[in-house]
Formats: C-alpha cells, structure tokens, sequence
C-alpha cells in the first residue's frame, strides 16, 4: 500500500478516521453527561413545584378548616374539604413523580405527607360532627391538632428544602465536573487536531509533495514525450478529499464546543431557579414565624373611661400567658389609677373554656379587692350557654349585655357617688 501515491493517501485517511471516530466518542460521552444532568436538574425542578403547588393547597385546607372550627360555617367546611382533596390530588402526582426514585428518605416524606392528609381529613370530620352535636369543646381540641398538623407540615417543609438543597449542591457538583471536563478535553482535542494537522502536513510532504515535485520533473519528460508517465497523476483529488476530511473534522468540534456551552448556560439557569424558590419557601417560613411572634407578643390596653373606670377590650383567644398578663396590666391600671370601675369586654373572646372563665374571674376578685366594681359586657348568647354547660357560677359579677351600656352605667354610677 505504501508503494503507491492512493495506497499513502488511503492510510493517512485510516488515521484520521480513527481520531474522528475517538472525538466523536468523546462528544457523544460529553452529550450524554449533559442530558443526565439536565434531566436531574428538571427532575429536582418539577420535584419542588409539586411539593410547592402540595403545601399550598394544604396551607389553604388548613385555613379554611381553622375558619370552619371558630365560625362553624357550613362554606368554610366545604371549601376545607375541596382545598384538602385539592392537596390529595397535587400529593398523588408528588408520589407518582417520586416513584421512579428508590430513595428511602423520599419514600418517608410521603408516608409523612399522606399521613398529615388523613389527619386533617379527620379533623374536618370532627369538626362536622361538633357543629352537628354543638360540641364547642371539641372544636378548641380541634384547633389544637391543626396547630399540630400545621407544625407536622412546618417540619416537611423544612426537611425538603434540605433534601433540595442537597440534590442542588449534587448537581452544582456535576455541573462543576462537566464544566472542568469541557475545559480540560477541549484543549486537549484541539492540540490532538493541530498535531494531526501537523502529521498530515509531513506525511503530505513526505509521500505527496515528494512524488509531485518527481512528476513535475517527469512532466518534462512527458513534455519531450514520453507519455507512459501521465498515468502517475491520478491521485490528486484523493487528497482533496482528505482535505475536506480534516477541514468537516475541525467543524464538527467548534460545533460540538457550542453545544456543550450552550447546555452548560442552561444548566445554570435552572440551577439558579432552583435556588430562587429555595429562597422564596425560606422567606414564606421566616413571614410565618415572624407573624406569629407578633401574635403572641401583642398586648392587652387599659383604656380610661372618664375619671374613675377602666376599659379593657379583648380580643382573640386567651391562653395562661395572656390571662396572666391581663390580670397583671388591670392591677396595674387600678392601681395608677384609683379607678372605682373595672369593665371587662369579652365581645372578641371567640371561646370561653373553664380555664379562661377561672382566669376573668380571679381578675375580678382582684379588682374588687383593690376597690374597684368589676363590671363583664358583650357576652353572647354561645359564650352564655358555654359557661351554663361548664357549670360556671359567676356569682355577684355585674354583666351588661353590651359595651355601651356597660361605659353607661359607670359614669352613671361615678357621677352618684
């Protein structure tokens, strides 16, 4: 084969087929990292947005099933029930989704998920059940589980965002390496291409520059005519060809460099929103909790009411914190004060149980041993009847059926005395 010009030319095409045939496998390798790390990229994605779409509806259900148990609404109920079977839908295609791990710490998330479904769907069954026997007791427990579903999905969600985290810094990882790769075998192949370059230039040189140069001598001799050595010339367009080879080699890497930089940006652009709504579920936590710092850190006011009687209007649920500072703020106020009237206005109290009936009452026999007539206004009818069924004495407790005739009756009293 070396003896002839096609036979030389043929064995350098062999040579660089073989380095096509080995960049092309380096490529497809490249191409192939690439897909999988997108795929785990898009995975991890739709991942948090079915989680995100899940705790949404199930914060909703949650919602309306705190509004159904104070207001014991039959339409907050019904929208409870359809936002809980909203988040037993988005949790079925989560768990789908999740099936084509066998990761057991996802398996775990959804047991846990469903099983915070099933006690909120038992909740809203209570809470049918209470509205249907007028149990207001059972609705404070009620109330109570929620806030425990609620700290149960608190805990999911945080547990997630770790788990995300940990496939974001996974993939940031493969990200890395492929970049590193592309930037290491890049060079190494344009090095690889420039010295084929300069083997061809030599072998070309060698086996067909050499023979030409030798025709071009014998072309003379063709000149003087001696035909016979025409024949010698045929293996010119053999090396176009070979030409074109290298030339479509060298096109075809600059085009798989663009591929690779391209996915690469597009990997980066997923990561990036990943990492956004990582910082927008860490927000939403830190809003949740800073609101309720400002629930539980809101005070109680002391309002004075003519020259000798304090107001005091409560609003929201009292638990022992609160009743202790109210019993502290009202001594407090009766004392600064010298007031001979003390009106308590539980209009916003959406439940009394006997701890918080116990809590008014110690208020009152505080005040009356300060000096001051206790006087109880805006009791409803539901909070009436709740303390006749605890068995509840208020004893010789003022009671108006309203604020206004409450203030009325004080300043009606002061100007007597």
């Amino acid at each position: 084969m070396l003896r002839t010009i096609t036979g030389k030319v043929t064995l350098t095409a062999i040579l660089f087929l073989i380095l096509i045939i080995a960049l092309s496998v380096g490529s497809i390798q490249g191409s192939q990292s690439t897909k999988n790390v997108t795929n785990q990229l898009l995975a991890t994605l739709n991942q948090a947005t079915l989680h995100e779409r899940f705790v949404q509806a199930f914060n909703r259900s949650i919602a309306e099933s705190i509004n159904a148990a104070l207001a014991g609404d039959d339409d907050e109920l019904a929208q409870a029930g359809m936002f809980l079977a909203l988040a037993g839908s988005e949790l079925d295609a989560l768990n789908q989704f999740e099936l084509r791990s066998s990761n057991m710490q996802t398996a775990l998330l959804g047991e846990r998920r469903a099983g915070i479904i099933y006690r909120l769907g038992l909740v809203l069954a209570t809470i049918t059940n209470a509205k249907a026997d007028n149990d207001l007791d059972a609705r404070g427990e009620v109330i109570e589980e929620i806030e425990e579903i609620e700290e149960e999905l608190d805990l999911l969600v945080r547990e997630q965002n770790q788990r995300l985290e940990q496939d974001g810094a996974s993939n940031q990882a493969q990200i890395n390496n492929l970049i590193n790769f592309t930037q290491a075998t890049v060079p190494f192949q344009f090095a690889l291409v420039a010295a084929s370059i300069a083997a061809a230039v030599w072998l070309l040189h060698r086996f067909i520059v050499r023979p030409i140069r030798i025709l071009s001598q014998n072309a003379t001799a063709i000149g003087e005519g001696k035909l016979e050595q025409l024949i010698q010339t045929n293996g010119i367009d053999e090396i176009g060809i070979l030409q074109h080879a290298l030339q479509q080699t060298a096109i075809n890497i600059r085009a798989r460099e663009q591929d690779i930089q391209a996915n690469t940006r597009e990997l980066q652009t997923a990561l990036a929103e990943i990492k956004a709504r990582e910082a927008e579920q860490a927000h939403l936590l830190m809003e949740n909790t800073a609101q309720r710092e400002v629930i539980r850190n809101a005070g109680i006011p002391v309002l004075p009411i003519g020259d000798h009687a304090l107001l005091v209007p409560l609003i929201g649920s009292l638990d022992s914190a609160r009743l202790q500072q109210l019993q502290q703020q009202t001594l407090h106020g009766l004392q600064q004060a010298h007031a001979r009237f003390l009106i308590l206005d539980i209009t916003g109290v959406p439940l009394i149980d006997t701890q918080i009936a116990r809590g008014l009452l110690d208020v009152v026999h505080s005040a009356r041993l300060l000096g001051a007539e206790p006087i109880l206004v805006g009791i409803r009818p539901e909070v009436a009847q709740s303390l006749v069924q605890l068995g509840l004495n208020l004893g010789n407790v003022k009671t108006m059926a309203s604020l206004q005739k409450g203030i009325s009756y004080a300043l009606s009293a002061d100007q007597l005395v």
